[in-house]
C-alpha cells in the first residue's frame, strides 16, 4: 500500500510539474518579431480592445465606442515589453505562452491571454 502511495505522489508531482512547465516567456526579439506592424486583439478590465504596434514604437490603443489612445512601447533592459501611456512612467507586461496560447502578465500577476492580428486592424467588425 505505502509503494502505491509513493508511485501515486509521483505521478501527481510529475502531471503539475507539466502544468506549470506549460508557461514560457517570450522575450527580446521574438516580441519585436510578433508586434512590430501587427494588432493585438485581446480583454483588458473587461473590455474587448485592439491595439496596433509600429516598428518606430508607437502603439494604438482601441476599445470600440471609445476615443483612441497614442502610447509608445519597446523592448526594456530585461527583455520584456514594457509601454508608457503619456507622462507615466515605463511599465513591464512580460509576455508568455500558455499551451501555445500568448498571455499578457499584468501587474496584478493575471495572465491575460490575447491574439495577434496580421497588420493595422483597428476598425472593430461590423
Amino acid at each position: 500500500m505505502r509503494r502505491r502511495s509513493i508511485v501515486f505522489g509521483a505521478v501527481i508531482a510529475c502531471l503539475c510539474g507539466a502544468a506549470w512547465g506549460a508557461e514560457r516567456p517570450i522575450r527580446g526579439d521574438r516580441i519585436a518579431e510578433l508586434l512590430n506592424g501587427n494588432t493585438v486583439l485581446g480583454i483588458w478590465g473587461g473590455d474587448p480592445y485592439r491595439q496596433y504596434f509600429t516598428a518606430a514604437g508607437e502603439t494604438i490603443y482601441a476599445v470600440e465606442g471609445q476615443r483612441s489612445t497614442l502610447g509608445r512601447w519597446r523592448i526594456g533592459e530585461h527583455g520584456d515589453f514594457e509601454s508608457q501611456w503619456g507622462a507615466e512612467p515605463w511599465e513591464r507586461y512580460p509576455i508568455v505562452t500558455i499551451d501555445e496560447e500568448l498571455h499578457w502578465v499584468a501587474q496584478s500577476g493575471a495572465r491575460l491571454p490575447f491574439k495577434i492580428l496580421p497588420g493595422e486592424q483597428l476598425v472593430w467588425p461590423q
